[in-house]
């Protein structure tokens, strides 16, 4: 096989989620030369399936139409919620989705985010994954493996856009200050059933003694129900799992059609669990590298605003990569600055959201987030 020509650009984004993306597409829009890589082909389920309104302006400087519009996402009717003393229904203030969110198919919102990438004229590369990185004569020197072959090149930033799990290629520390270690396990079920369309419009969230339980159907009728607790609250082993989760759905009175699903998959051990604790990392820029979106902060799934944030997170990146002054203290001073108020700003809205449930106080997972 010939070699491929050596790359030369101007910024790498390693991670195609709504911040990579969003990253790469104004970078592109802005005259760098820029590649995403991205680890999947988007086929597998994606966890996060609303979409607060706010995010419509990021979407739309992105050249996305609007959210009504596209076929992966469908209005949120909202909230039906059993939190605390709040009685089961539409407006729940915690959430404020009300009117103003959608259901989404989200690996094909992170596609289509890829492909709005792509056509602004950014170098997509899917199932791919940098084998190699380091600074050289001040640049970054990289090494690529996709589904067609090795690449090289150079470039002079790299941008972590790796999620709040995955390791951030680059950096000079993994480290991050952690809120909790709270962990997503999704559980997932067929929409052909008539029940599911009296479900599709709301997303249903309770509280349990241990954690917290949300079901939604996304737009092409997959119901999601997930329940979120803490890491080491989870027992070891399938079996005690499952009958520490079945204890906790019996807690709550989620859609009869919903809590069969889950019945279903406790007992047949079919779930994934994914991170979803909120943290920042430590140290988010260094020489010619930045983490953006959940590598950067990662929001608990309760302010229902983690992918609008990622988004920001991504268009801010790049403007700071754009914009020459970047270079000076003063920029990046300003960005941490912006960074940590946001990051402040949510930790004082989770601990009011989970401060509205009182009835499990003495709970360990309660206490945690309310002391």
């Amino acid at each position: 096989m010939s070699r491929e020509p050596e790359l030369d650009l101007d910024a790498l984004i390693i991670g195609g989620g709504p911040a990579g993306s969003a990253c790469a597409n104004r970078l592109a829009r802005g005259g760098a030369r820029v590649a995403i890589v991205e680890a999947t082909d988007y086929s597998a389920f994606r966890i996060g399936e609303v979409i607060d309104s706010s995010a419509q302006s990021h979407l739309s400087s992105l050249g996305l139409e609007a959210l009504e519009t596209q076929a992966w996402a469908s209005r949120c009717s909202g909230v039906m919620a059993k939190w605390g003393s709040l009685a089961s229904e539409p407006r729940v203030p915690m959430l404020k989705l009300q009117g103003r969110s959608y259901r989404l198919d989200r690996n094909r919102f992170d596609q289509a985010l890829f492909n709005s990438a792509e056509q602004a004229g950014a170098a997509g590369f899917t199932r791919s994954r940098v084998t190699n990185l380091e600074i050289d004569q001040g640049k970054w020197k990289f090494a690529l493996q996709s589904s067609e072959g090795l690449a090289q090149g150079r470039t002079e930033w790299i941008v972590a856009a790796t999620g709040r799990n995955r390791r951030a290629p680059g950096t000079p520390s993994q480290s991050k200050h952690r809120l909790d270690r709270l962990i997503a396990i999704a559980m997932i079920g067929g929409g052909e059933n008539s029940e599911a369309h009296i479900l599709q419009e709301a997303l249903h969230l309770q509280a349990a003694s241990s954690g917290w339980w949300y079901s939604i159907t996304t737009p092409s009728g997959r119901i999601v129900v997930v329940f979120l607790t803490d890491a080491d609250l989870l027992p070891a082993g399938k079996r005690a799992q499952s009958e520490f989760m079945l204890t906790q759905l019996c807690q709550v009175a989620l859609p009869v059609l919903t809590t069969k699903i889950a019945e279903t998959c406790l007992m047949e051990y079919r779930w994934s669990g994914f991170g979803a604790g909120s943290g920042i990392r430590t140290i988010g820029m260094a020489q010619n590298w930045i983490a953006t979106g959940d590598a950067l902060t990662a929001y608990d799934p309760l302010c229902g605003k983690g992918i609008a944030c990622a988004l920001g997170s991504g268009i801010e990146t790049a403007d700071l990569i754009l914009d020459s002054s970047s270079q000076d203290g003063t920029a990046r001073s300003k960005w941490a600055d912006r960074v940590m108020r946001q990051y402040n700003t949510h930790a004082v809205e989770r601990l009011a959201n989970y401060g509205l449930e009182r009835r499990f106080s003495k709970s360990t997972f309660w206490r945690r987030r309310q002391d």
